[in-house]
């Protein structure tokens, strides 16, 4: 009995030392004062989109349809509807056949037109519309440019157009283009060719621009040329 005894006294103390520990851990959290609670970090508010756009005005014949990366039927061609729309950067329209035209007035008054089997990039744009540039692959594009725009650029798979101002028409087929200009000027620069300094076409002047051909001297706008580039009579 004595062994026993012995025996149980090391647990019963153990028993008792961990009961008075977490007495004393119960009576000091009650002495405590009552934490406050810390905010959770808010985080900022998420950055508007500032997706570089330009809100216009369409008007719409025929088959035009629009494939972009923003707003609805992100990355699918879908029609273009008339009406107010906003033209965002990296956007591309296209016109279809038989008298297909897209005409574009935006907000800062200028206006493009966009005549048949034409397809049409923005490759850099401004919401004030003050600072533009565009890639047109193929087709013809008739564009009259209100006195705010500062810098109006154009790309082409033969030719690249800046320094635009004033009415002008420019026309892209299968590595030929013919650019016209009714008022104010540009300058048209050739891609290849042996010749590949700019040009200034001056109002009443028409250039063309064959790939890997010098680029021919500026000459007079002829009846033809008039009637097939200028739709508009602003």
């Amino acid at each position: 009995m004595r062994i026993f005894a012995l025996d149980a006294q090391p647990f019963s103390f153990a028993t008792a030392v961990l009961a008075a520990a977490l007495v004393a851990a119960l009576i000091g959290g009650c002495a405590r004062t009552p934490q406050q609670t810390v905010p959770r970090a808010t985080l900022p508010p998420a950055p508007a989109d500032t997706t570089p756009m330009m809100s216009m005005e369409v008007r719409v014949e025929g088959n035009v349809q629009v494939l972009s990366e923003h707003g609805e039927g992100l990355g699918a061609w879908r029609v273009l509807r008339p009406g107010p729309q906003n033209l965002f950067q990296g956007d591309t329209l296209a016109t279809g056949r038989t008298g297909s035209s897209a005409t574009l007035t935006f907000a800062g008054g200028t206006v493009m037109r966009m005549g048949e089997l034409t397809e049409l990039r923005s490759t850099g744009l401004t919401r004030s519309g003050d600072r533009v540039r565009f890639e047109l692959t193929t087709g013809t594009l008739e564009a009259m440019l209100a006195a705010s725009v500062v810098s109006f650029d154009m790309a082409t798979p033969t030719a690249t157009l800046s320094d635009a101002s004033g009415h002008w028409a420019v026309e892209h087929r299968d590595g030929s283009m013919v650019v016209a200009v009714r008022d104010g000027s540009v300058a048209v620069q050739p891609l290849s060719g042996p010749r590949r300094q700019a040009v200034v076409v001056d109002a009443g002047q028409k250039v063309l621009v064959s790939r890997g051909q010098p680029i021919a001297a500026p000459e007079s706008i002829d009846a033809d040329t008039a009637n097939r580039l200028f739709a508009s009579r602003q």
